[in-house]
Order: C-alpha cells, then structure tokens, then sequence
C-alpha cells in the first residue's frame, strides 16, 4: 500500500532537516547485521536487485560507445559484493579506517541496496516501523520518525539532513507500505 504524499506530510509537517539521524549500522554490524547479509534471504534479494543495477549500467555504457567492446564482464555474481561494482573513487580519499559494512555500500547504488536494507532492519530491530521512502535521487530505509537505516549516505558522509530533503522531505517521494520493496527496472 502506497501513501499519498498528503498522507505522509501530515504526520510530518513539524519536522525540520535537523531533525534526522542515520541508525549506528557500524555499532550493530559484526554481531547482528554481518550476519543477516550473510544470511540466504538477504543474499537472494541483493543478487536479484544488483544483477538488474550491473545490466542497467551495460546498457547505459554501450548505448555511449560508437563501437562497444567489452574489456569487462558485465556480469554481477552471486559471490560478488556491491563494492566491487562501485564506480566512484570516493574510498580512496577518505580518512580513517572503512565502515565494518564497506563491501556493501556502492556510490549510485541506493536504489539496489534498500530492498536488502529493509529486510535486514525489519528482522533486526522489529520494534520500529520500517519502510522504504524513495525519491529521484535516494532510496532509504526509515523508522516513520527522525532514523534512517542507511548504508550508502552514512559511508558516503552524506549529512541525515541531505537524506532528509532527498527523501521523506521531498514532495515527489514515494512511501512504500510496511513490508513492500521497491520494485527496480
């Protein structure tokens, strides 16, 4: 069941960018999360999401070639993690150690990764109401309140305002019901 923007904004028509915060993933990784990104389920759904984010990005790159040859194989194994996909170089000019849960976080690849972050955050802390909020630029993970459940823009250093404005602030975002996954070209 899909909210209107109407719906949503009532409930959240006193809330300010400030308001936001990302969930601590890197205090719960090794303990609860790794183990559920590990797990069948959450494999199956990261295998199903990302192998249409790799042919989305062959198309794209062929469709930009002249004369396409391929030097890569075009083809995201089960085996594979999100980080080798990544396209961007952003790894290399942070300071610091990586995030426990690096391997799962691709530059431009929120879209793909929210089904799997939605399920992993439903099983691991069922006492909030998760659901996916996405709009043209971002797809997250949110508790209905002020937490996003957010791989990507929490490594990214993406501040929770930006997220906030991109998503559950923006007037064209889209709410998906308790449970339903979004649905990827």
């Amino acid at each position: 069941m899909r909210y209107s923007t109407y719906e949503v904004q009532a409930d959240r028509i006193n809330r300010s960018p400030s308001d936001f915060r990302y969930f601590d993933i890197g205090r719960y990784w090794n303990k609860v999360l790794k183990p559920l990104f590990e797990s069948a389920a959450i494999q199956e759904q990261l295998f199903q999401d990302f192998s249409k984010h790799v042919n989305n990005r062959k198309r794209r790159f062929n469709a930009t070639m002249s004369n396409p040859v391929h030097h890569r194989t075009w083809c995201f194994d089960r085996a594979d993690k999100p980080k080798k996909w990544d396209p961007s170089d952003w790894r290399y000019t942070r300071n610091g150690r990586p995030f426990s849960f690096d391997e799962y976080v691709c530059y431009g690849a929120c879209h793909c990764i929210v089904n799997s972050l939605l399920i992993a955050a439903r099983i691991a802390f069922p006492n909030r109401p998760w659901i996916i909020v996405s709009g043209q630029r971002h797809s997250t993970v949110w508790d209905q309140d002020c937490t996003f459940f957010d791989m990507n823009y929490f490594a990214l250093k993406v501040s929770p305002e930006v997220c906030a404005i991109e998503t559950v602030l923006h007037p064209d975002a889209e709410f998906l019901g308790m449970g339903e996954l979004l649905e990827l070209p």
